[in-house]
């Protein structure tokens, strides 16, 4: 399948995007939309995003003036963001051009990440930079500064002596700012970086399109001393205004003693925040009251979606804690999906972490969960009490896998600390298991 992208760019970009497109027209089909002033961004943005499979934006001034006044972008994009070694190349023509310019007379916009600055130029760093936006008193919301008004107060600046250079990624100003010959250098991006920029879009939309091929299967159960008319009633209830409030395309039916509700995968990763909290839990626990089994399936066609989310809720009525679990089509189970907690497993352990916990005498699951700690959550430091909260396990568990790590040299006592004011310390161990499981490159 050929994807479509748009390329919505200040007009003076398209040319630079265009150099850099040769290769990439093999993989997609690209059309360029070019704007002058804010007022045509928005009219291209809102006639055309609609016909396309996502969007490019030419640097992160189109892209954030969309987000602010129209609202979320319905379409998987990109922005070109620079690179490092664009700002190396920058300041290689910025030295080379002008030997002896005075550093603190530099100007920079804010789409100009003045980090790179301070890494290179370190103690001689005194540029300036200003917002691409100011803040309406009335409403407080974000109205941003039109391409006259910039250009009026970079020229009120030069005029003024204050700066004799300018840095700018407003490739609209460059043409008007060479015309009053004022001295100025306009930062693009490389061909290495548009490229780039062009992949990891194609990724993102192939990516979307397989997550909207993917079928997503709730089985809702409740336990049996609740299993009543009353109760099924109730909670058909809250599934129907659920699905006509945050959905309104979702399947929803009576099976025997339980509910199912289908959607697609695309839909359960926003009622699930990315797989973290569900908002169907949330509802069904805010407005019955009793308990209920909730449990999530994906997978790329119904039957195994089915046999995820029967597994998942198997696993909630085994922790007894009524919260919400997923399993994926790749056999990882997310959960409890309460925010704070949610962890991710795979349901058929690695090899190796496999290997390594049947010699330490511990669950290869529970291993697994401390490296996702570690590795996501950059979590080092745990109490028993953590791991009792986090693996849902008891005290005495813990102990024993505190005791297994440190045997085998992967947690180490730091501190001690009385978390309650008195009674006995508690101590606190640095654990390392990340390494167990090496990195892995993403394919060239």
């Amino acid at each position: 399948m050929t994807y479509s992208i748009a390329v919505i760019s200040a007009r003076e970009s398209v040319d630079n995007i265009r150099a850099s497109d040769f290769e990439i027209q093999k993989e997609c089909k690209i059309t360029y939309f070019a704007y002058n002033s804010l007022t045509e961004l928005r009219d291209i943005y809102e006639k055309n995003y609609w016909k396309y499979d996502g969007i490019l934006f030419s640097g992160s001034f189109p892209r954030d003036y969309i987000l602010d006044n129209i609202g979320p972008i319905q379409r998987p994009y990109r922005c070109l963001e620079l690179k490092e070694q664009d700002y190396y190349l920058l300041f290689a023509r910025l030295l080379a051009q002008n030997p002896g310019l005075e550093l603190s007379k530099i100007y920079i916009d804010t789409t100009v990440n003045p980090i790179v600055f301070q890494n290179v130029l370190q103690d001689q760093y005194s540029c300036e930079k200003v917002p691409y936006y100011i803040k309406s008193q009335d409403k407080g919301s974000l109205i941003y500064t039109s391409y006259d008004a910039y250009f009026s107060l970079y020229k009120k600046l030069w005029e003024q002596k204050k700066f004799r250079f300018f840095v700018t990624r407003f490739t609209n100003l460059a043409n008007r700012l060479t015309t009053e010959n004022i001295p100025h250098i306009l930062l693009r991006p490389s061909t290495e970086t548009i490229t780039d920029s062009f992949h990891d879009l194609l990724n993102a939309i192939s990516q979307s399109a397989a997550e909207h091929e993917l079928v997503a299967y709730c089985v809702i159960e409740l336990p049996k001393a609740e299993q009543t008319k009353a109760n099924y009633q109730a909670v058909e209830k809250v599934l129907t205004e659920f699905n006509r409030s945050q959905i309104q395309s979702a399947i929803i039916r009576k099976n025997n003693n339980h509910f199912e509700f289908i959607t697609s995968g695309q839909q359960v990763k926003k009622i699930t925040n990315d797989y973290t909290i569900c908002l169907l839990s949330n509802q069904l626990h805010s407005e019955i009251p009793f308990p209920v089994y909730v449990g999530w399936g994906i997978g790329f066609e119904v039957m195994s979606a089915y046999k995820n989310a029967a597994q998942a809720a198997a696993v909630c009525k085994r922790k007894h804690d009524h919260f919400t679990y997923l399993i994926t089509e790749k056999q990882a189970v997310v959960g409890p999906l309460n925010g704070n907690r949610s962890l991710r497993y795979d349901l058929h352990p690695d090899a190796r972490i496999y290997s390594v916990a049947k010699t330490m005498g511990i669950s290869a699951m529970n291993l697994e969960k401390l490296i996702f700690l570690q590795k996501n959550r950059k979590e080092n430091e745990f109490t028993s009490s953590d791991l009792v909260y986090y693996l849902e396990i008891t005290p005495r568990s813990a102990s024993r896998i505190l005791s297994k790590l440190k045997e085998y040299g992967l947690a180490v006592p730091v501190r001690s600390t009385n978390l309650n004011g008195h009674g006995r310390p508690t101590t606190i161990y640095r654990i390392s298991v990340s390494s167990i499981v090496p990195e892995q490159k993403p394919p060239k």
